[in-house]
């Protein structure tokens, strides 16, 4: 399939520059969060609400 507009490709996710991973379904962005293993989701978790609490 050729390129997109935007220079992505036709995939089940994509990575930017930012490393921010876009998932084409649900059920795939589900299923990579449930491979986490629980200390780094949580260090994640705690990541997310430190940036959230500085706005």
């Amino acid at each position: 399939m050729p390129p997109r507009a935007d220079g992505s490709s036709d995939s089940n996710r994509s990575l930017t520059a930012e490393k921010t991973y876009l998932f084409r379904h649900a059920l795939l962005r589900d299923a990579a969060y449930q491979l986490q293993l629980p200390g780094d989701r949580a260090r994640l978790h705690a990541l997310a609400f430190a940036v959230i609490e500085d706005l």
